[in-house]
């Protein structure tokens, strides 16, 4: 059985909404990299994530100034 594991994602303002983008690398049983690199991305739709989203964005921005 492989292990896929998060190795980073990062949330993009789009003209469609909020974009989560991510990457991964893959793993067998015996920890050895099957692929590396992979990446996917998706509109975030689910209200829960938006929320979430949101959160992190409002945590950040005391940072900027």
């Amino acid at each position: 059985m492989n292990i896929k594991k998060l190795t980073g994602f990062a949330v993009v303002t789009a003209a469609d909404g909020k974009r989560v983008s991510y990457n991964w690398t893959e793993l067998d049983a015996d920890g050895n990299t099957i692929s590396k690199n992979n990446l996917a991305s998706f509109t975030v739709m689910d209200e829960a994530v938006q929320a979430a989203i949101t959160t992190i964005e409002e945590f950040i921005k005391p940072r900027l100034e």
